[in-house]
């Protein structure tokens, strides 16, 4: 019941803070667009945010020492719910009915899996979850989640270059310039770039010969990104798990469960990086449930196979 109740808690402020992130990254653009620079990140709206996932981290903390990893990570599809309310209403972005349709069959799923899964009580001591986490199959999840983000990287370096070089073949004079000045090919979609291709792709018919390939990936950055957020906040997840049990079992805070939440913040603060390189140029309702429903799988995965839950 605790548990619960704290994961509600989380998923509504932790949502409300990635719609406030989102809110200044829009205001950025529409200053880039008037020719005004405004740093999204020192905006209100952006630091408020970051206020708002820190509070409702501090409950999904709480909640991770009442609740199974397992059960918590379906409860968190609260979020995708929270977040499609927040986005019509405060970002006014459209929700169309395959996005209904794909958000009922996530939140089913998570139910049935509240039904039928065991929330079954753990108890780990600072050597049993070392010894966890250092387990060959535990380390080469790990492994194989460090290659996905390096590759999630490269790709999106490639297509980004792609948008670049096809932009300043088609664009104007002044567009170029445009691109020039906020758009060099690097591992982030860049806004003003992006629109720019955007208007080109589906306002405008185009008969360049890229173009049929580049309108494919021009989402991809954005589910990559997204999918290599919920990889790494399942991990971080999984690690303060442990610690908050460890801390629970023991009754004091060791050295390594300072080493763990030491990992989890730091785990926590680069999700929040990679989760902001799509709310640049892509829409909320469209990131969210993918990172969301990466988010509750690799929860899962990482409990099972870390915790081996």
């Amino acid at each position: 019941m605790w548990a619960m109740l704290f994961t509600v808690l989380g998923s509504f402020f932790c949502s409300g803070g990635l719609i406030l992130m989102k809110k200044s990254h829009n205001r950025a653009e529409l200053a880039e667009r008037n020719n005004i620079k405004r740093n999204a990140y020192c905006d209100a709206f952006w630091l408020g945010g970051f206020t708002s996932i820190v509070l409702g981290s501090f409950f999904n903390v709480v909640a991770l020492g009442y609740g199974n990893v397992l059960l918590l990570a379906s409860s968190s599809s609260l979020s995708i719910i929270f977040n499609t309310a927040f986005s019509v209403t405060l970002l006014n972005e459209k929700l169309v009915k395959k996005d209904i349709l794909a958000m009922l069959f996530i939140c089913i799923g998570s139910i049935l899996f509240l039904i039928i899964a065991k929330n079954d009580p753990e108890e780990y001591t600072p050597k049993s979850l070392l010894d966890l986490i250092t387990r060959p199959i535990s380390i080469a999840y790990m492994v194989l989640q460090l290659i996905y983000i390096i590759g999630a990287y490269k790709v999106v370096q490639a297509i980004n270059k792609r948008i670049f070089n096809f932009i300043t073949h088609i664009s104007t004079d002044d567009e170029k310039e445009q691109v020039k000045e906020s758009s060099k090919p690097s591992v982030k979609v860049m806004c003003t770039s992006l629109e720019l291709v955007k208007r080109k792709i589906f306002n405008k018919i185009s008969t360049n010969h890229n173009f049929q390939n580049l309108k494919r990936d021009i989402k991809t950055p954005m589910a990559l990104m997204s999918i290599a957020a919920g990889v790494v906040a399942g991990l971080a997840s999984a690690l303060l798990k442990g610690m908050t049990i460890s801390i629970s079992t023991t009754g004091c805070l060791s050295l390594s469960t300072i080493c763990y939440l030491t990992i989890a913040i730091a785990l926590s603060l680069f999700q929040l990086h990679l989760i902001n390189i799509p709310m640049k140029s892509y829409d909320q309702i469209e990131i969210i449930p993918i990172y969301q429903t990466f988010l509750i799988l690799l929860n899962m995965a990482s409990g099972a196979i870390i915790l081996n839950e």
